[in-house]
């Protein structure tokens, strides 16, 4: 097995995705076999490992042989920016480093209140500023504990071009993000599943809601949610504000890393910039507590629901 995803990883002929490597892996020649194999990728085992982490294995290998390709061949069409590539490669292959600026201007003192810190170096970038809400609004909160926002997002990487796709979910009460990074390129029903066991298993999960996204509404999707008491509700009206909350959180990430369009697109980076957006203030509980103490305090999540409550009955 070892030595097949060997010989896979070392063609020219880039990174194939997941449905060709399954074919190439020659299993089975049955294509509706295949089609199986894709869609329990995350539960089927040959030797020891599922096929989702045989994936990930030659992706890692592939990546050894393909990435230098590239770069190579990119070098070679741009001969009149050399330097410029040549300094874009050597920072992509230095270890990440951990998030040198405060990312959100306005929460500083706050966040240094809570959590008995001293921000020595922080971003010069004002946050986002989100139009405030008209006060005849209808409250937007969930009268149950675990709902959640869901949405896709993707980082491009800038110089080689890759895009990292990510699961966004967000606590509709305790504003709580969970960033989980999608194992392959395409936004893909099988590997959205295989993002959202891993919510679950992070975090208690009732019900989820989100937009139209295809991947979404797929038997598999709803099978999952079904087998695991969790109700869904998926729309892609532009009448309601069905991902409100997940929408602001993306525009307060996207904000806090600026102009590092490198960083956004790395898995690790966004997980410090996710820690450190859990444990800031939030504005929906008066900066007083952060989303992570609202997360595991069911009491201070209750007396938001209960507040919320009261502003839908006056």
């Amino acid at each position: 097995m070892q030595q097949q995803l060997t010989r896979l990883a070392n063609t020219n002929n880039g990174i194939m995705k997941f449905a060709q490597f399954i074919s190439n892996k020659r299993i089975t020649p049955s294509k509706e076999e295949q089609v199986v194999l894709i869609n329990r990728a995350d539960e089927i085992q040959i030797g020891g490992k599922t096929l989702l982490e045989w994936f990930e294995i030659y992706q890692t290998e592939a990546e050894k042989y393909n990435a230098p390709l590239r770069r190579a061949r990119s070098i070679r069409s741009q001969d009149s920016n050399r330097s410029y590539v040549t300094e874009q490669i050597q920072r992509i292959n230095l270890p990440q480093k951990p998030l040198s600026l405060f990312p959100f201007k306005s929460k500083i003192k706050q966040y240094e209140k809570i959590n008995n810190v001293k921000i020595i170096q922080q971003t010069q970038i004002k946050d986002a500023k989100v139009k405030p809400l008209n006060k005849l609004q209808r409250p937007y909160f969930s009268p149950k504990l675990g709902s959640w926002e869901i949405d896709l997002v993707f980082g491009v990487n800038p110089v080689t071009r890759r895009r990292q796709h990510y699961l966004f979910a967000i606590n509709i009460n305790t504003k709580y993000l969970v960033v989980i990074p999608l194992i392959v390129y395409e936004k893909n029903a099988t590997y959205i599943l295989a993002a959202l066991k891993k919510l679950i298993n992070q975090v208690y999960v009732n019900n989820i809601r989100g937009d139209g996204e295809t991947g979404f509404k797929a038997n598999i999707i709803r099978q999952f949610c079904e087998n695991n008491k969790i109700s869904l509700y998926f729309t892609g009206s532009p009448f309601t504000q069905h991902n409100r909350v997940v929408d602001s959180v993306i525009r307060t990430i996207r904000n806090g890393f600026g102009q590092d369009l490198l960083g956004f697109a790395t898995p690790s980076q966004m997980q410090q910039m996710v820690e450190i957006y859990n444990k800031t203030p939030h504005l929906a509980f008066m900066n007083r507590f952060t989303p992570k103490q609202v997360q595991y305090n069911r009491e201070i999540e209750g007396k938001f629901i209960r507040q919320k409550q009261a502003q839908l009955e006056q």
